[in-house]
């Protein structure tokens, strides 16, 4: 990159460096195609007896030079069709998926929260289309149970996603919150970002579950609360206290996002006094953990020179690194 120009503007701290939930829960969602694609886990619950449907006809996928393609129903939802597409690279390797499997069956029966990963990889890309999805949704479930985080999105995944199991976004909130109600780290953001997205009756829970896993010390949930709680949503009302409480009880556990949180409701004053010098401070320390919010509000913090002495050279070197974490804004600003 030859240059970096940071534009002229005037600076808007609302459209800016509020904690937004979008950003953060689209962090979130891909964490969690990410772990379905990549760790997929178990589950402990039922198909609820749905017959599995008739077979349509199917097109095949190029999945790249050499591993087999994974068969697509043209009728499928969009949705579903990525969710599939997101398993192609670890069917790759379905052959050696599906030599492990009984021993990873086997591993899993007896505690081994991974081993429920592989054998429910090995179901979702073999052959046998009719049972795959309830096998898989078994082992998710079975990891779920085991407290592997992973293991709870992807059961909630296939639900939320239609993937080889009916379409059904109230059971895939019920293993979520289930597992974050448990304290099953990964799972209360998930829950968080599963439930805002849908319907009323969906949303009206989030803030009672997210509550109380906050107050038994569940950093993830304090993180997920903040940003809830931070704004009005159609179910749920802003609560600036409740959110910078959360915030800062999120970032004292060391969580980085909870910690970008925190650092945006000083430098705003949301739910408590203005302190554009921890706010700072905080943010910096954000950025270090990965967090594209923290380095933005830093970028900003040395741009204007709020809490810390005005420095450019700083500033732009936030802004690079906060388009280097995840492509926003500051990648268009970037020159």
């Amino acid at each position: 990159m030859a240059s970096t120009r940071v534009p002229a503007r005037p600076y808007s701290p609302h459209d800016e460096i509020r904690f937004p939930l979008g950003d953060t829960l689209a962090l979130v969602m891909a964490r969690i195609l990410v772990a379905c694609a990549v760790a997929l886990a178990t589950s402990a619950l039922a198909c609820g007896g749905n017959a599995p449907p008739k077979e349509p006809a199917l097109v095949e996928l190029d999945a790249g030079p050499s591993p087999p393609a994974i068969r697509i129903a043209p009728e499928e939802a969009d949705d579903t069709k990525a969710a599939r597409k997101r398993l192609l690279k670890d069917c790759a390797n379905g052959e050696g998926l599906a030599e492990a499997r009984a021993k990873n069956e086997d591993d899993c029966t007896k505690g081994e929260a991974l081993a429920c990963s592989e054998a429910a990889k090995a179901y979702l890309c073999g052959a046998d289309r009719e049972h795959r999805g309830e096998a898989a949704e078994r082992l998710f479930q079975r990891g779920c149970a085991l407290r592997d985080g992973r293991a709870c999105t992807a059961a909630a995944y296939l639900f939320e996603h239609a993937l080889e199991v009916p379409r059904d976004a109230p059971r895939a909130a019920m293993i979520l919150e289930k597992a974050c109600a448990d304290d099953v780290e990964e799972a209360c953001n998930g829950y968080t970002a599963l439930l805002l997205a849908r319907t009323r009756p969906l949303a009206a829970p989030v803030v009672r579950v997210l509550g109380a896993a906050c107050e038994r010390g569940n950093a993830e949930a304090c993180a997920a609360l903040a940003s809830v709680v931070q704004t009005d949503h159609e179910d749920v009302k802003a609560d600036p206290s409740l959110a910078f409480g959360a915030a800062e009880k999120a970032c004292q556990a060391k969580n980085a996002v909870g910690c970008a949180g925190l650092a945006s409701f000083l430098s705003l004053g949301i739910g408590t006094k203005k302190d554009p010098r921890r706010a700072a401070t905080i943010a910096e320390r954000a950025c270090r953990e990965g967090v594209a919010l923290g380095c933005r509000l830093a970028y900003f913090a040395y741009d204007k020179g709020e809490g810390v002495p005005k420095d450019e050279a700083k500033a732009k070197d936030f802004l690079r690194r906060s388009c280097a974490i995840e492509v926003t804004e500051s990648c268009r600003e970037v020159r």
